[in-house]
């Protein structure tokens, strides 16, 4: 017990120094979009599916899920989510 305190005394030592030796008003480092060129969006899942109450796949095919809604009933993906249809009462 003693050298959790001791711990959490050091760890707010060490913290309040970082505070005292950061410069006041530094201007935030523009944000880099390099890293993010790359990235593209894609469909995850139907465009008005409702809450996703349960989710499941398929062990030995990794590109097959299936996705029960509240109010949506229950949707199928054959390609990782790229597209979803409707298996249990087609609306």
């Amino acid at each position: 017990m003693p050298g959790l305190v001791i711990l959490a005394l050091l760890q707010f030592y060490v913290a309040i120094a970082q505070v005292k030796t950061s410069p006041v008003g530094t201007p935030i480092k523009p944000f880099n979009t390099y890293i993010y060129q790359s990235l593209q969006w894609r469909n995850i899942g139907p465009l008005q599916g409702g809450r996703c109450v349960a989710v499941a796949g398929l062990k030995n095919n990794p590109l097959v899920f299936f996705m029960g809604t509240a109010g949506g009933g229950i949707w199928k993906t054959e390609d990782a989510g790229w597209s979803w249809r409707n298996i249990s009462d087609g609306y």
